[in-house]
């Protein structure tokens, strides 16, 4: 029989495992490398989730404006716009994050501009979602004006 206990117990040594690799990879790590790991996790995300919304979300709303057999025009130009900021922001977090984890004479540069390049892929997301978001709200808003 399972207690409660268990999985905590569990969860605990499993924590314990991962301080443990921590404090080894700690050893070889500084501020230079963790910085580019950042900017390389915050790149590689934003490079997975820039194409989703002109590549699933609008498709799906423009059939399902076909199939109720109302003219009605998406503003793609912010969808595309605000993509393509997604995805220069993820390209500037990779270039930056292999800068940072690899052997070069700019070290401190490149630790800046990390800072300044996880920061913006921190907020310009949530930016730009809702401008991704009014994109998908509007058309609907102006079919209640329709009918």
């Amino acid at each position: 029989m399972v207690t409660l206990l268990e999985p905590i117990h569990w969860l605990l040594q499993h924590l314990n495992v991962e301080l443990h690799i921590l404090k080894c990879f700690n050893k070889s790590m500084n501020k230079y490398k963790v910085m580019g790991l950042i900017n390389l996790i915050f790149g590689i995300m934003l490079l997975i989730i820039s194409p989703i919304f002109p590549s699933f979300i609008i498709p799906g709303l423009g059939e399902m404006y076909e199939g109720m057999e109302i003219d009605l025009q998406l503003p793609l130009i912010g969808v595309y716009v605000a993509t393509a900021l997604i995805f220069v922001s993820a390209i500037i977090n990779l270039f930056v994050g292999i800068k940072g984890i690899t052997k070069n004479n700019n070290k401190d540069k490149y630790f800046n501009y990390g800072i300044i390049a996880a920061l913006i892929s921190f907020f310009l997301p949530g930016v730009l979602a809702v401008i991704l978001n009014f994109s998908v709200i509007y058309p609907i808003y102006n079919i209640t004006s329709q009918i």
